[in-house]
């Protein structure tokens, strides 16, 4: 089944909380709706479901209208699952019952309880159908308000932020065996996150938003490897900055002249890349092709599977220098204060024109 919202404009009072939204996601897909809060990703969810009415545009699936401006589908009547941030699970119904909750229209008892010890055991929770939610853990409960929302098999699984309360070494275990039951699954979903690393990780494809605005949609590897804005870069990790001005078509800079293509000379830009572009050796030559340049190693900080290295680089042209971070993928083997070699390859160096007012930005 195929979801396709259409020119999506809502307000609340005389505040615009989505201006012209459109997407599709296809049966099989996770879209990730990616955004700070307040950028309007839930209120799409919602009107999604049915929770809020379509006040501009409309919503279809399969070719089929469920709300536009004259017509609303009630929740109910849209075939649509919702995993709720706080999980919604019933206190005084057992994790089977809760699991029967959405299959009320089947009218055979056995049947019901079959289908939901069946939904139950699609996320391993088969073996706790007899308890109460506040005897599992916070990973179960997740994995059981995911089972009840399966259950009816809905047409469009929709998940707003379902991870959120989890610490992170359970987060990451609950979110991989969820992706896996919604692909076996292979109904449409659309989750809500605010975390890039989920939304990469869960996504097959990503709608980035900002103040109710799309800024970019595509790929996890398309926006991290080729944002169109600034915001697109700085919103999936830290980066260096760098600025400059076109002179024939480079850029100077303290790691060297920087190809920037056609653009007309006097241009102002900048330059972005991530700690991970830059490479950092005791040795020029291992470093292999490119410009190198000398940098004192300021502080270390080793991360799970990384060290981040702090590094100054001296500015010729100002008499200042110039921090930067990489981030190498072992424990470091640069002591503090030593001086090192340092490449960053110009392909992973993101450009953008117009340095001085971000919403006019372009990427080059």
């Amino acid at each position: 089944m195929s979801l396709l919202i259409e020119k999506i404009e809502h307000h609340f009072g005389t505040k615009t909380v989505l201006h012209n939204i459109s997407l599709e996601v296809h049966p099989g897909e996770v879209l990730c709706l990616l955004g700070p809060s307040g950028c309007g990703k839930t209120t799409l969810l919602r009107l999604i479901a049915g929770l809020e009415e379509v006040q501009s545009g409309r919503i279809l699936l399969d070719g089929r209208i469920m709300a536009d401006g004259r017509q609303q589908l009630l929740p109910e009547q849209r075939g649509i699952g919702f995993v709720f941030q706080d999980l919604a699970l019933f206190p005084h119904l057992t994790v089977l019952e809760n699991a029967m909750f959405g299959l009320v229209g089947m009218k055979d008892p056995a049947l019901r309880r079959s289908k939901a010890l069946a939904a139950l055991g699609r996320v391993n929770m088969q073996d706790h159908a007899g308890v109460y939610p506040h005897e599992l853990s916070g990973g179960q409960q997740q994995r059981v308000a995911l089972a009840r929302a399966l259950a009816p098999d809905p047409r469009i699984m929709l998940l707003d932020e379902p991870f959120s309360s989890l610490d992170a070494r359970l987060r990451v275990q609950i979110r991989d065996q969820t992706l896996h039951v919604l692909k076996e699954s292979g109904v449409a979903t659309v989750m809500v996150t605010h975390d890039p690393e989920e939304a990469m990780f869960m996504g097959d494809r990503i709608v980035l938003l900002r103040e109710g605005r799309v800024v970019q949609t595509g790929t996890p590897v398309e926006l991290y490897s080729r944002p169109s804005t600034p915001f697109v870069a700085t919103f999936f990790s830290e980066v260096n900055t760098l600025y400059g001005t076109v002179s024939a078509g480079r850029v100077e800079t303290v790691l060297g002249g920087v190809d920037v293509g056609n653009l007309p000379d006097g241009a102002r830009v900048t330059l972005m890349f991530r700690p991970d572009a830059v490479q950092v050796s005791t040795s020029c030559t291992s470093l292999g092709t490119g410009q190198v340049v000398a940098a004192k190693v300021l502080a270390t900080r080793l991360l799970p599977g990384a060290t981040l290295v702090h590094l100054q680089v001296p500015d010729r042209s100002t008499g200042n220098d110039v921090h930067l971070h990489a981030r190498v993928p072992c424990v470091s083997a640069f002591p503090e204060g030593e001086t090192v070699a340092l490449h960053v390859p110009g392909h992973l160096m993101h450009v953008f024109v117009n340095a001085d007012a971000e919403p006019d930005f372009q990427v080059c």
